[in-house]
């Protein structure tokens, strides 16, 4: 199934909202927060990334390397859907995109923003050589077995692609 049908049939799903998704009165959102916040930031932190709340750095005097965390706007109480995006150029390509370029502004982004073919930016299923990738996440799934899967792609293919663009 493409990445498209997968979209569309998470789409078009039943937005009937259900008791048993939910968490008492915790949300999908809330719930997603305590993910990223308690499980996936400190292991990007052991890794050597800084950052938090769903952005993160490699340190790298002569390179943006980033990871970042983007929600779809489909998201809603119910479940969140996200992906990772990673970017990464010499701190000389970014400021060279940026006096053609002023609104880039002084530093990129791993929000999803397009700046050209200057500034290389995948979704984490590209790096991995795989379709697009987008994990579904509601108030009653597993924190830890989500958190697990994301950390491996982002340990397996993030990092390793991060790593590779960044000479």
């Amino acid at each position: 199934m493409s990445a498209f049908d997968r979209f569309m049939q998470w789409r078009l799903r039943n937005n009937t909202p259900a008791r048993s998704a939910f968490v008492g009165d915790v949300t999908s959102q809330e719930r997603y927060k305590t993910m990223i916040d308690a499980t996936i930031s400190p292991r990007l932190r052991e890794l050597g990334l800084k950052g938090s709340g769903g952005k993160y750095e490699l340190t790298s005097k002569t390179h943006w390397a980033l990871l970042g965390f983007q929600k779809s706007v489909y998201s809603d109480r119910q479940a969140i859907r996200f992906t990772v995006n990673l970017v990464a150029v010499t701190r000389e390509a970014w400021e060279h995109g940026v006096e053609e370029h002023p609104h880039w502004g002084k530093r990129t982004s791993s929000g999803g923003m397009i700046y050209g073919a200057a500034v290389p930016i995948v979704r984490i299923g590209q790096a991995a050589g795989r379709e697009d990738i987008w994990w579904e996440f509601r108030a009653v799934d597993d924190i830890e077995a989500t958190a697990a899967e994301v950390r491996a792609d982002i340990e397996e293919f993030g990092l390793p692609w991060l790593h590779e663009h960044m000479q």
